[in-house]
Formats: C-alpha cells, sequence, structure tokens
C-alpha cells in the first residue's frame, strides 16, 4: 500500500471514528438534532428493540426521552475497518452511565456504577466531504445486577 493510499485509508478511518464519538456526545449532551445529523438518508439504528429509519425517526423517538435523564455513553477499544474508499465498519464497546430521578440533575449526580456495558457495530458511508452512519447497532453484554431479570 502507497503512503498516499495508507494516509487516505487512515483519514477515513478516523473520520468515522469521530462521527460515531461525536453522535454519542450530541445524544449525552441532548443535541439531538446533531445526532440525527450524524445518520443518512436510509439509515437504521437498532435502538433499544426499535427500528429508527433516517434522521427523522431518530430525531422523533429521541425527543421523546425523558426532560430529566443523564446519561454518559462512553466508548471505547474503537476499531474502525475500511471496506472499500466509500465505506467502513466499526466496532466498540460502550459503557453507559445513566441517572433519571424525574428532577433535573444535580451535579454531582451520585454513581451507583455503569448501568449496562455493550458492543456497538456501525457502518458508515461517505458523503461528499463527509461521512454518515448507515447502520448502528447494540447488544447489551453487562447489566446492572438490579435490571437482570
Amino acid at each position: 500500500m502507497s503512503t498516499s493510499s495508507l494516509t487516505a485509508e487512515l483519514a477515513a478511518a478516523l473520520a468515522c471514528e469521530r462521527l460515531l464519538v461525536r453522535l454519542f456526545h450530541c445524544l449525552d449532551a441532548r443535541d439531538y438534532e446533531g445526532v440525527a445529523a450524524c445518520f443518512d438518508d436510509d439509515s437504521l439504528w437498532l435502538r433499544q428493540g426499535k427500528e429508527l429509519r433516517g434522521p427523522a425517526q431518530v430525531l422523533e423517538a429521541l425527543q421523546a426521552r425523558s426532560a430529566t435523564i443523564h446519561v454518559h455513553h462512553l466508548l471505547s477499544n474503537i476499531d474502525v475497518r475500511m471496506t472499500d474508499a466509500n465505506h467502513a465498519e466499526s466496532i466498540a464497546y460502550m459503557t453507559v452511565y445513566r441517572s433519571d430521578t424525574g428532577k433535573p440533575p444535580r451535579f454531582p449526580v451520585a454513581m451507583h456504577g455503569p448501568e449496562l456495558v455493550a458492543v456497538c457495530t456501525g457502518e458508515f458511508r461517505r458523503a461528499g466531504d463527509d461521512w454518515r452512519v448507515t447502520r448502528l447497532a447494540t447488544t447489551i453484554t453487562y447489566t446492572a445486577a438490579s435490571s437482570v431479570s
């Protein structure tokens, strides 16, 4: 692989990684339009047992979230692989800390450990000079003991 092709591949992989991180930063900051902007028009987000197709459904679902929820999604071990010059796939671990007391959070919020750990998989497509998520899914691998039935 030439230096220029390796540089282009690394730049594309980094762009996809940054897009994934931005998506969850926007989600935690309640910037739901920012989240929706990360998705392609025909994207699929498998979220909490529902299929959200396209930015409009993503935005609608997120606007229905509790107004008092406080969440942090921590991504780690992010691995992005280019499938071709215009498509990529990712896998990452996601640890979620969540609090919803029914009242706006007072900081610092009491922490009782992570609510869940999941494997997050994504697919991306080049959109001009940018990238968009075309598919996003999480598989929960660990949950807090109190939420296991």
